[in-house]
């Protein structure tokens, strides 16, 4: 008689771990298939979020252009300092309309040949709206008599 109830349990029991298997089933696929939509608009809202980052990356850069045509480059020459050191100064007027961050004004140095003997570089972290900088520049070497300011950069 034990061995009958002891069976017929164990028989009861599986049917109702087939019926549970068969009654989930439905359910996983459909978390499954909520998960995977899921995952779907995070990866597109991903995509929409790094295309306006990049858009505005390349709007950035695209002011910084143009407010650096806006700089007025006057007065440039080499200076002599103490102690025989030697500067490439000038006057630089920002006419942009507002302040700018971080200019970089890279110089290119020559002898009396025309020669390329080395570069400096004049910066500054903070130029006001309609300001002007006294830009001077640390020449190191000691042959260059001429130069040529070749590029301006913002960060």
């Amino acid at each position: 008689m034990h061995k009958i109830f002891f069976i017929a349990t164990i028989c009861v029991l599986l049917a109702a771990c087939s019926n549970s298997q068969l009654n989930s089933s439905p359910l996983k696929t459909n978390v499954d298939q909520r998960q995977a939509l899921e995952a779907k608009q995070r990866a597109n809202a991903l995509a929409i979020a790094d295309q306006k980052i990049q858009d505005h990356i390349e709007e950035e850069k695209r002011i910084k252009q143009h407010d650096l045509s806006q700089l007025d480059i006057t007065d440039t020459k080499i200076q002599e300092g103490e102690y025989d050191q030697k500067y490439v100064v000038g006057t630089v007027k920002n006419n942009s309309g507002k302040e700018l961050k971080n200019i970089e004004i890279n110089i290119m140095l020559y002898d009396d040949s025309g020669a390329q003997v080395g570069e400096t570089v004049a910066s500054v972290t903070s130029f006001e709206k309609d300001g002007t900088w006294k830009m001077k520049a640390i020449i190191f070497q000691k042959e260059a008599t001429k130069f040529k300011i070749k590029k301006i950069d913002s960060f």
